[in-house]
């Protein structure tokens, strides 16, 4: 089978929605899979939303028109492609974990990776560089957690504000968070901790 069509086959097998070259090298070699992304755009299967990076054209059956990609779709794709861990992180960790309503203008996430701005498809997306073993050792929702609880600070976080977040969440998540939640500062750990043992009386 050519490239093009391992390619497009992975792209309906595995419902990507943005990649990059880096996401099919093992279909071939970086100048073969290059050219044929760029053949998918000329066909107008896929789209390129800015250099090295591509989204699939997905119709809306009611409206007929493509529909746009997220937010976390455009991350997911840039963490893949240089290989970072992420985690959303300041006003956006706070509303993604439901304790904010605001939706930030600046789409802020720690990472393993340097430093870096973007903006693609209307979003203001940066990557700040963490030093944290959390960052390395833990899941994204307990880094997240974290930053969120570093945004508000000691003096706005009790147990009540920790378990409105646990009743958001599967058990399976909140176990993670739990086991997960030494590798937080102190203050973090000790409320993760007591959140939960009042939640299990």
């Amino acid at each position: 089978m050519a490239t093009i069509q391992q390619i497009k086959f992975k792209i309906e097998k595995d419902k990507l929605v943005v990649f990059s070259c880096y996401d099919f090298l093992s279909l071939g070699n970086y100048k073969s899979v290059c050219k044929s992304l760029e053949r998918l755009v000329n066909q107008q299967y896929i789209i390129r939303l800015v250099e090295g990076l591509f989204a699939a054209c997905r119709q809306n059956k009611i409206l007929g028109i493509i529909e746009p990609v997220s937010s976390e779709d455009i991350v997911e794709a840039l963490a893949r492609k240089y290989q970072w861990k992420i985690a959303p992180a300041g006003p956006m960790a706070l509303n993604r974990l439901g304790l904010s309503q605001q939706v930030p203008n600046l789409l802020t996430y720690v990472s393993t990776g340097p430093y870096k701005k973007v903006k693609i498809a209307n979003y203001s997306i940066e990557f700040r560089h963490s030093y944290g073993k959390d960052l390395i050792t833990c899941s994204p929702l307990t880094v997240s957690l974290g930053q969120a609880l570093r945004v508000l600070g000691p003096e706005r976080c009790d147990e009540t504000l920790l378990r409105t977040v646990f009743e958001r969440l599967p058990p399976q998540s909140r176990s993670q968070v739990i086991k997960e939640a030494g590798y937080l500062p102190l203050w973090m750990s000790r409320l993760i901790l007591g959140a939960s043992k009042v939640k299990a009386q």
